[in-house]
């Protein structure tokens, strides 16, 4: 009989895989770079920043954050279900930076639907 330890271990295995996990990472810190020069620009110019990120107090830490955490998910999920190319530097740069639009694909490819039937159907309710 396996032991609640060897189930944990034996899915971990499943879902490891070091390329995946190097391009995730790769991913969050060019996010995080990408949103640490925008709330940069937003003190320098006074106006409100390109990726629509609220900043002040502690927003501009939390937005920070979610955004690198939220790109090393998306590009992670998306290099297991191997949506990427995980040894290409340009993918990782566009992760990086366009991740909540890489999202709904992501959802879509779980739902079982197309990507573009996701983007008319986000298209139509605007």
């Amino acid at each position: 009989m396996a032991t609640i330890g060897d189930v944990v271990q034996n899915a971990l295995k499943s879902v490891y895989d070091p390329a995946v996990l190097s391009f995730a990472l790769a991913c969050g810190i060019i996010a995080l770079a990408i949103c640490v020069l925008d709330w940069v620009g937003t003190l320098l110019l006074g106006r409100p920043g390109l990726l629509g990120v609220g900043f002040g107090g502690w927003r501009t830490f939390q937005s920070i954050l979610l955004w690198g955490v939220g790109a090393v998910l998306g590009a992670y999920l998306g290099g297991l279900v191997q949506l990427f190319d995980t040894e290409s530097t340009n993918a990782r740069v566009i992760v990086g930076i366009g991740w909540p639009t890489v999202l709904p694909r992501l959802l879509s490819m779980a739902s079982g639907g197309t990507p573009e039937a996701e983007q008319n159907e986000e298209e139509d309710m605007r």
